[in-house]
C-alpha cells in the first residue's frame, strides 16, 4: 500500500518568499522523502541562486558526480557525444540530424532506481539527482552509469537527445 503525507510552509529565504513542500512516501513499509522549492517568478537570478546555494548548504548535495563515475569511461563516452548547432538553413546541411530545443545541454547518469541530471562540462556538475519510489531496495552507484544526452527546459523537464552509453557499452558515433 501506498501513502505520500506533505507538509507545505512559506518561509522567507535570503529576502525570497518561497513555498517549500515537503513530502513523505511509504510504501510497503518502505519510506522515501522529496522537497519541492517554488521560488517565483517575481525574483531575479541573482536573488534565486541565493536561495539554492543555501538551501543546498543546509540539505547537502554532492557538487560533481566526478568522484562517482569512472573518467576512464566517461571520457570514452564523452568521445561518441556530437555537438549541437543551431541551424540556420537546413537545406545547407548534409548529416546525421539531431533534435536541437534552445536550452542546456546536460548528461544524465541513469542507475536502477534513480538518476542524475550533470552539465556537460569536464566536472559533471550536478543540477538535480532524483530517486525512484520504487518497492526495490536502492542499489549502489556503479562506476558505469548509462549516460543520455539531453536538454533541460527551464520548467526541468528533460527533452531526450541520444543514448551515449548503454549497460557499460559505449554505443558508437554514427557514420555520416
Amino acid at each position: 500500500m501506498s501513502h505520500a503525507t506533505q507538509i507545505s510552509t512559506s518561509p522567507m529565504i535570503e529576502s525570497c518568499k518561497v513555498t517549500v513542500k515537503e513530502r513523505e512516501y511509504t510504501c510497503d513499509g518502505r519510506v522515501s522523502y522529496a522537497c519541492e522549492v517554488d521560488v517565483g517568478s517575481d525574483y531575479t537570478i541573482s536573488q534565486i541562486r541565493r536561495v539554492m546555494c543555501y538551501l543546498t548548504n543546509v540539505i547537502g548535495t554532492p557538487f560533481s558526480m566526478k568522484q562517482y563515475v569512472g573518467l576512464l569511461y566517461m571520457s570514452k563516452v564523452w568521445s561518441t557525444d556530437r555537438e549541437l548547432v543551431d541551424v540556420s538553413h537546413i537545406d545547407r546541411c548534409k548529416s546525421t540530424f539531431m533534435y536541437r530545443v534552445d536550452s542546456v545541454k546536460v548528461y544524465v547518469s541513469c542507475y536502477v532506481t534513480d538518476y542524475a541530471v550533470t552539465l556537460s562540462d569536464p566536472s559533471l556538475t550536478i543540477l538535480s539527482y532524483v530517486v525512484a519510489v520504487t518497492n526495490s531496495d536502492m542499489v549502489s552507484i556503479t562506476k558505469k552509469p548509462d549516460v543520455l544526452v539531453a536538454e533541460t527546459m527551464a520548467d526541468g523537464s528533460l527533452f531526450y537527445i541520444d543514448t551515449l552509453c548503454k549497460d557499460s557499452v559505449v554505443v558508437p558515433k554514427p557514420v555520416s
